[in-house]
């Protein structure tokens, strides 16, 4: 059994306060959650407008899906308006 996480820290442009935040970063993780049946949770900047850390995980026997997911989840990511990925990293245990 293979576990991935990945972990991306972003820019969210756009957002001028925290419930603007609240309502990007719930369409982004809803949207993900449906297409890629991950988990997905905010970890960091919880009180900052500007900015977020979504951890994300995955599981499966193979590793080399569980890095296929993960890929696509971040290219998902990257393509949204209002989002710029500043950091990203992606364990598997």
């Amino acid at each position: 059994m293979v576990i991935g996480i990945l972990q991306v820290e972003m820019l969210l442009s756009g957002t001028m306060s925290l419930k603007d935040k609240r309502s990007l970063l719930s369409h982004l993780k809803n949207s993900l959650r449906k297409q890629f049946n991950i988990s997905v949770a905010e970890l960091r900047y919880h009180d900052q407008y500007g900015r977020a850390l979504l951890g994300i995980t995955t599981i499966n026997n193979e590793s080399k899906i569980v890095n296929q997911v993960l890929s696509q989840v971040e290219k998902h990511i990257e393509i949204q308006n209002n989002v710029q990925i500043l950091n990203r990293k992606i364990e598997l245990v």
